[in-house]
């Protein structure tokens, strides 16, 4: 599901750029998404008995028209941006 929402939002960045380019303003620069959290391990496919999600626990580094766009993706399907991701841990 992850991919194809990524995709997506790959195209909507990549119209988006091609309508700023054309009137002359600032294109988005590169993001860095990174999916963290259940959703990570769910979209890995690990054998794990995990509670169902309905946020995207994902740390994200780039303009703030890419987090609203991917908020909108993600209501489309019945999820949220989950933006407090930074206070979920990790293990190394």
């Amino acid at each position: 599901m992850l991919i194809d929402l990524f995709a997506k939002l790959d195209r909507l960045i990549a119209e988006e750029n091609v309508e700023r380019r054309d009137v002359g303003t600032t294109e988005i620069p590169r993001a860095d998404i990174r999916v963290v959290g259940q959703m990570a391990l769910i979209e890995a496919a690990i054998d794990l008995d995990l509670a169902a999600t309905q946020d995207l626990d994902a740390f994200l580094a780039g303009d703030y028209w890419i987090q609203k766009r991917l908020e909108q993706l993600l209501a489309e399907v019945g999820m949220t941006f989950d933006d407090t991701s930074d206070l979920i841990w990790m293990p190394s």
